[in-house]
């Protein structure tokens, strides 16, 4: 998910990601990382990002 926030000074955005869990095949990884990866890339080179990951160990 993604969320642009306009403010006075820049524009803000927000990237909400669930990183594969622990023993996920190596594909799914690389897929995640990818789209993670084309996302950050779409994004103005202006904005502030913050990325809020969650994940699952064991």
């Amino acid at each position: 998910m993604a969320v642009r926030i306009d403010t006075k000074e820049c524009y803000w955005t927000v990237l909400s990601v669930y990183a594969p869990q622990t023993g996920c095949p190596d594909s799914e990884k690389d897929d995640f990382y990818m789209s993670l990866a084309n996302a950050i890339k779409a994004i103005p080179e202006r904005n502030y990002i913050t990325i809020a990951c969650s994940g699952h160990v064991g």
